[in-house]
C-alpha cells in the first residue's frame, strides 16, 4: 500500500514488494528490476530467478546489463534481451501508471532538461531527468524543459520546448497521451504553474507546462 502509485500492480495483491536501490528514477516513478522481470513481464517466478538471468548478463537497460535486481527502471527507458529479440519502452498509460509499449527498433530516448548550474571557468552544467548531468560552453539555446538526444556523452540533437514540439503528456488529466504544443501561455503569475495549449488526435486542451515531456515524435 505504500508503494508509489505509479507501480501498474494490484494496490492488495501482495504484502510486500521489492524495494528499488538509488538510481536515476525517483522510487515514487520507477519500479526495481525484479519487479518489472517477474510481475510485468512474467520472465521469471521467484526473485532467485531474475537474479540468475541478470547475473548473466542477459537484461540490458539502455544498452547496458544491469546486474542488481533492485535497479530502479522507469519512464523512457528501454529493456532489451542479449537472447532475445523483444524490446520495450518504459511510457505512461492513461491511469498514470508504468507501462511498456513493445518497440520494433532500438529506441532512441530524448532526455528532459530539469535545471542548469553555472560552474566555475564559465561552464555550465545541465542537469538532466534522468539524473545525469552534462556540461557545455555555450547553452544560450538549451532551455529548462527542452530535451536532449545524447550519444556518447556528447549532445547529438536538441528538441525546443516549443509552439508545435511533439509531446508527451506524464502527469495530470490527459497523462499518458501524444500531442502537439499549439500555444505557450504568458505567465502573469509567478505563483502559478505556466501553462500551455496541446492539441492531440482527438481533442485539444490548456494544461501545465511541465507535465509536457518534448520526445520529438510518437511514443
Amino acid at each position: 500500500m505504500a508503494a508509489g502509485k505509479r507501480i501498474p500492480l494490484e494496490r492488495k495483491g501482495t504484502k510486500y514488494i521489492t524495494a528499488q536501490s538509488p538510481g536515476p528514477h525517483k522510487k515514487t516513478e520507477s519500479v526495481a528490476l525484479s519487479v518489472l522481470l517477474r510481475d510485468l513481464l512474467k520472465m521469471a517466478d521467484s526473485t532467485r530467478e531474475v537474479k540468475a538471468i541478470i547475473q548473466a548478463k542477459k537484461v540490458l537497460i539502455n544498452g547496458i546489463a544491469r546486474k542488481d535486481h533492485r535497479f530502479p527502471v522507469g519512464f523512457l527507458d528501454e529493456i532489451s534481451f542479449t537472447d532475445l529479440s523483444d524490446r520495450y519502452v518504459i511510457t505512461y498509460n492513461t491511469l498514470g501508471k508504468l507501462s511498456l509499449k513493445k518497440s520494433e527498433k532500438i529506441f532512441v530516448r530524448p532526455i528532459k532538461i530539469i535545471g542548469k548550474r553555472i560552474l566555475q571557468k564559465g561552464k555550465i552544467q545541465i542537469n538532466l531527468f534522468t539524473g545525469t548531468n552534462i556540461l557545455v560552453n555555450n547553452p544560450k539555446d538549451l532551455k529548462v524543459g527542452d530535451s536532449l538526444i545524447i550519444e556518447k556523452n556528447k549532445i547529438s540533437k536538441h528538441l525546443k520546448f516549443e509552439k508545435g514540439a511533439r509531446v508527451f503528456l506524464t502527469s495530470g488529466k490527459h497523462v499518458g497521451n501524444n500531442g502537439i504544443i499549439e500555444e505557450i501561455k504568458e505567465n502573469k503569475n509567478w505563483t502559478q504553474p505556466k501553462m500551455i495549449i496541446v492539441k492531440t488526435k482527438t481533442e485539444v486542451f490548456e494544461t501545465p507546462k511541465e507535465y509536457a515531456y518534448v520526445v520529438g515524435g510518437e511514443i
